[in-house]
């Protein structure tokens, strides 16, 4: 997929996903509950790539379930269709939260200080 306009490949190491996350009309995501977490705040669209058994199958499974995000197989990565992918992302959930990041920081804070 190099050269194409609407792709950006990261790098191995990157620091802040959030920051492309935060930047992107839609995320191509593993199902970690951090990524998830942050296209949930950010209100980005994303596909989950399809791992089979993995630790966070539980989570991507509720994820599907109420429809905020949607499967990505190897194939769709190999055959990628932007104009499938924009529709794909168009038709998910996005429920509204908010980022709450000062108020759980001061909490913790507080039970670290007690």
């Amino acid at each position: 997929m190099e050269g194409h306009v609407h792709l950006v490949k990261l790098p191995n190491r990157v620091t802040s996903t959030m920051d492309y996350i935060a930047a992107s009309s839609f995320a191509i995501i593993k199902g970690g509950w951090s990524t998830v977490a942050e296209c949930l705040i950010l209100d980005i669209p994303f596909g989950i790539l399809d791992q089979g058994e993995s630790e966070d199958k539980e989570l991507v499974e509720k994820i599907f379930d109420k429809n905020y995000g949607f499967v990505l197989h190897e194939d769709d990565l190999r055959n990628f269709d932007m104009k499938e992918m924009n529709i794909k992302a168009a038709s998910v959930v996005r429920p509204k939260y908010h980022n709450d990041a000062n108020n759980i920081a001061l909490k913790m804070l507080g039970h670290i200080e007690a």
